[in-house]
C-alpha cells in the first residue's frame, strides 16, 4: 500500500498542471449527479476536490453555498483557490485522507462527494472505512455521493505492468492497475477498477439508505460507477 500511494504522490506532485490542464470540465456523471440530488445543498464537503471541477458544477447551479474542499495535492489546491467560477464561501484544506480520514472537518454537511478518488485509495478494507468516515459526516436528510471507476474495456487499454514500478501481480490485489497518464507510460499512476462484485459490496459499505445508482462516462458511457446515498431525515 505504501509504494502505490507512493507512485501517485509523485504523479501528482510532478504532473499537477497536466492533469489540471486534462480535466477541465465536468463528467456527465458529474451534471447527472447534481440533477439527480433530493434538494439543494447549503454545505459541501467536496473530498479530493483535486482544482476544483466540483465546486465550480456546484457552483453554476446553487447560489450561496458554504463549500470546503479537501486534497492531498497542495498545487491542485492552489489552482483551485485562484478560480473565480467556485463558490465563494469556500475554504481549501490540505489533508491526505489516507493518513488520517478521522481528521476532515465533522460537519455534518448536506453533501459530501467522493469524486474520481476512491480509485487511488488501496486495499478494499480502507475504501470501505472511509465510506463509513464519510457517511457519519453527513447532515439528516444529506447525500454522501461517490464515482468509482468501473473494470470496463477502456481501463485495459492504459495498462502498464507493475514492473515498472518493481511490483508484481502478488503485491496487489484484484481490480489494481498500474495506468498511463495522457498515453504516457512515463507518468505512471495506481488505481483500482471495480468489478460488478466489488461494486454489490460498495453498495452495502456505508451503512445509509441507497437514494440512486447508475453508470456514465467514457467513451461508451460505463466508466464510472455513480452511488448517492441519503441520510434519513
Amino acid at each position: 500500500m505504501r509504494s502505490l500511494r507512493a507512485i501517485n504522490e509523485r504523479f501528482y506532485r510532478t504532473h499537477a498542471a497536466l492533469f489540471a490542464a486534462k480535466r477541465t470540465r465536468a463528467w456527465p456523471g458529474m451534471e447527472r449527479l447534481v440533477r439527480e440530488l433530493p434538494a439543494p445543498p447549503a454545505t459541501v464537503l467536496d473530498v479530493g476536490c483535486g482544482h476544483g471541477r466540483m465546486a465550480a458544477l456546484l457552483a453554476s447551479h446553487f447560489r450561496g453555498l458554504r463549500f470546503t474542499g479537501v486534497d492531498a495535492s497542495a498545487a491542485l489546491l492552489e489552482r483551485a483557490r485562484a478560480r473565480e467560477d467556485v463558490p465563494s464561501h469556500a475554504s481549501w484544506l490540505p489533508l491526505d485522507i489516507q493518513e488520517d480520514p478521522e481528521a476532515l472537518p465533522t460537519g455534518p454537511f448536506d453533501l459530501v462527494t467522493l469524486i474520481a478518488v476512491i480509485h487511488h485509495v488501496p486495499g478494499e478494507e480502507r475504501r470501505a472505512a472511509l465510506l463509513r468516515s464519510l457517511a457519519s459526516r453527513v447532515a439528516p436528510g444529506g447525500v454522501l455521493a461517490l464515482a468509482f471507476w468501473r473494470e470496463v474495456g477502456d481501463a485495459e487499454k492504459r495498462r502498464i505492468p507493475w514492473s515498472r514500478a518493481d511490483l508484481c501481480d502478488e503485491d496487489v490485489e484484484p481490480g489494481d492497475r498500474l495506468t498511463t497518464f495522457d498515453g504516457d507510460p512515463d507518468r505512471m499512476r495506481y488505481a483500482h477498477f471495480a468489478s460488478d462484485e466489488e461494486l454489490a459490496r460498495v453498495e452495502a459499505a456505508p451503512g445509509l439508505p441507497l437514494h440512486g445508482r447508475y453508470v456514465d462516462d467514457g467513451p461508451d458511457d460505463d466508466a464510472n460507477a455513480y452511488f448517492l446515498w441519503r441520510r434519513r431525515a
